[in-house]
């Protein structure tokens, strides 16, 4: 039996519908109940989670909670990052490739659908396992996980998988936030509220309203002196632009600072003309008069 929620998720995707549909009729088709957890297709066997179906923006996948437990003949399971415990899933580009491979998915997802349904876990027999990390040196700047995303990644292997394919900037900039309280119900919290922007492969700042995007569309000119800025003081006016949850709050922000960034000029640049830096400038603005006011 399908459910309403993923017939309406199907019919919304602008990509990868008809690749997601026939992962959908094959994975039915192996007897599994279908449910909507995550806001993302799932797939159950006697009441144990067996698969997900996913979209991103390069491809869509067959994912697989125990996946690391499968036999991997044709070597298309596919480890979404160096955290992962047990998910695995197959990268799909195209409706052919999967039909071209059915019967071989099939007896993916019903080994998948025995080990769930009998309780196993853990590596199929012959399956490489991770080397210890025991004398090894993390890189400059590393940002160790915090024990709750670890725990959020084994559960649930497409959010890892989103996560794995950003950035290193974006990554870096979630495990600041994450890690940055002591307290771990907050810690989780913050896992829990940006799932959705980093299954969506955003980032921290990253604008996902549209009205930055709009303006662009709208404005050239605005567009290619934004780009022209330095990543940093790109980052300060994203953050501005992003701090407000109101829409009419953030039209006003990105119309009111549109002079200042065809100028050229950062969010606490100096504006005056005298200098960027102190004694020349000490933020006032005193020295030029009463009657002096910022150009922009």
């Amino acid at each position: 039996m399908t459910h309403p929620e993923v017939d309406a998720y199907l019919a919304n995707l602008d990509r990868w519908k008809e690749a997601l549909t026939e992962l959908r009729t094959l994975v039915l088709s192996c007897g599994l109940e279908e449910h909507w957890k995550w806001r993302q297709p799932c797939y159950t066997a006697q009441g144990k989670n067996v698969l997900i179906l996913g979209s991103f923006k390069d491809s869509c996948v067959l994912s697989f909670f125990n996946g690391s437990a499968l036999r991997d003949p044709h070597g298309w399971l596919v480890k979404p990052g160096p955290h992962t415990q047990h998910g695995r899933f197959i990268r799909f580009t195209d409706a052919h490739t999967v039909r071209e491979r059915a019967d071989e998915l099939r007896a993916y997802v019903f080994e998948a659908a025995d080990l769930a349904a009998r309780g196993a876990t853990g590596a199929a027999e012959g399956a490489a396992t991770p080397a210890s990390a025991a004398g090894a040196v993390e890189p400059s700047g590393y940002i160790a996980p915090p024990e709750e995303l670890t725990q959020m990644f084994a559960e649930d292997s497409l959010y890892e998988a989103a996560f794995a394919a950003l950035t290193p900037g974006r990554q870096r900039a979630y495990l600041m936030h994450f890690t940055a309280s002591d307290t771990p119900a907050t810690r989780q919290t913050r896992i829990d509220r940006l799932r959705p922007r980093i299954l969506a492969g955003k980032g921290m700042t990253d604008c996902v309203c549209g009205q930055l995007t709009q303006m662009f569309a709208e404005d050239s000119l605005y567009e290619a002196a934004f780009a022209a800025l330095t990543p940093g003081r790109q980052r300060a006016y994203l953050m501005h632009f992003t701090a407000s949850d109101t829409p009419a709050t953030r039209q006003t922000r990105i119309g009111r600072l549109r002079s200042r960034i065809l100028a050229g000029k950062g969010m606490t640049d100096c504006v005056c003309g005298l200098t960027k830096k102190r004694p020349g400038c000490d933020g006032s603005h005193r020295a030029l008069g009463p009657d002096w006011k910022k150009p922009y």
